[in-house]
């Protein structure tokens, strides 16, 4: 939302228990999370804005979070889950397969040049 007064009032509310944090992101938020909720992810926190990376990384779970400016918006967040993530065998497959898929698309991309090249050269 882009009214700071607003954003206050909101996390005043969730912070007496008028309401639910569910409610609010439906009635008020202004982004896809609108429609979960205002669930978003999971997904990596890398993914967050700079700002909300910071706060998120030492942010008790289940704790509101004062409203936050970012850019021209201000948030209200709360974290819901905390995942670390651990090298296994399956995150070691699913990277080994995210780098095959990388270097076949610059392959692919390198060997199109090339031939594109031939095509339309002297």
């Amino acid at each position: 939302m882009k009214d700071s007064g607003i954003a206050h009032e909101l996390y005043l509310q969730l912070e007496a228990g008028e309401t639910s944090f569910e409610k609010l992101a439906t009635n008020y938020s202004e982004g896809p999370e609108q429609r979960s909720g205002g669930r978003v992810g999971p997904t990596p926190i890398s993914r967050a804005h700079p700002q909300l990376q910071q706060l998120l990384r030492t942010a008790p779970v289940g704790v509101v979070l004062e409203p936050l400016a970012i850019e021209q918006w201000w948030v209200v967040a709360r974290l819901e889950e905390r995942m670390e993530a651990s090298f296994d065998d399956a995150m070691r497959q699913r990277m080994a397969s995210e780098l095959l898929e990388q270097w076949i698309t610059t392959e692919t991309n390198h060997l199109v040049k090339a031939v594109c090249s031939r095509e339309n050269g002297p």
